[in-house]
């Protein structure tokens, strides 16, 4: 599995994520694969997120939203 569905499908605010999810619920009985480079660039995209965030909460700012901004 690539980078971009499960991003889609953990972030509730993706604009694909309610397809993402549709899609994951039909695919019972299946196997997902994927490799360890797409799982670390999924952290290293919410990591990314969250460090955005605390600084625009750090410093005042009126959009200080959580790790899915």
């Amino acid at each position: 599995m690539s980078l971009a569905p499960i991003i889609a499908l953990l972030n509730p605010r993706d604009q694909t994520h309610d397809i993402s999810r549709r899609v994951s619920k039909g695919l019972t009985g299946y196997r997902i694969v994927t490799t360890e480079e797409v799982l670390t660039e999924v952290l290293n995209d919410f990591g990314a997120r969250t460090v955005l965030s605390r600084g625009r909460h750090q410093a005042g700012g009126a959009d200080a939203g959580g790790p899915f901004d």
